[in-house]
């Protein structure tokens, strides 16, 4: 299972953060991590919020045959198939993201970003505007599921 113990205070993707679990049959198909898949860090328990809103792609399994990922983390994925994943990774990668998810935050030991970091991203990222703007608004070309998904598309 990817966590937050994932994501590491500077950046990068941990791999000895996986932790081993026993599935549940309930596990839908959207609760599963592939190879590229952009996670976002979702919960931080640091003083600074170093963890928290960084973005990384899922680059390995670690030996595992399948990568579940925990209610601290949300995979984002692009909304249209002419959207690289890749792409996905760099835009979430910047200071900009970084400093967008600063304004959803909250909490005081355990800190929590918000689901409206994701929904908002289109509207309020000067790097997505600038790249989506030319398929058409934002707004059309970009989505967000509107509650806590395993999934988020942008």
């Amino acid at each position: 299972m990817a966590t937050i113990k994932n994501f590491d205070r500077k950046g990068g993707f941990k791999l000895d953060g996986y932790k081993e679990i026993v599935p549940s049959s309930k596990l839908k198909p959207e609760h599963h991590a592939k190879l590229l898949d952009t996670l976002v860090a979702h919960t931080d328990l640091t003083q600074n919020a170093e963890v928290i809103g960084n973005a990384e792609p899922v680059l390995s399994f670690s030996g595992y045959q399948d990568i579940i990922f925990s209610m601290d983390v949300v995979k984002v994925l692009p909304n249209h198939p002419q959207v690289s994943q890749f792409l996905i990774a760099a835009l979430l990668q910047t200071q900009q993201f970084k400093s967008h998810c600063l304004g959803y935050v909250n909490g005081t030991t355990v800190l929590h970003l918000s689901k409206k970091a994701l929904a908002n991203i289109s509207e309020s990222s000067e790097v997505s505007l600038a790249i989506f703007s030319s398929k058409g608004s934002p707004s059309s070309s970009c989505s967000s599921m509107p509650t806590y998904r395993p999934g988020v598309r942008i």
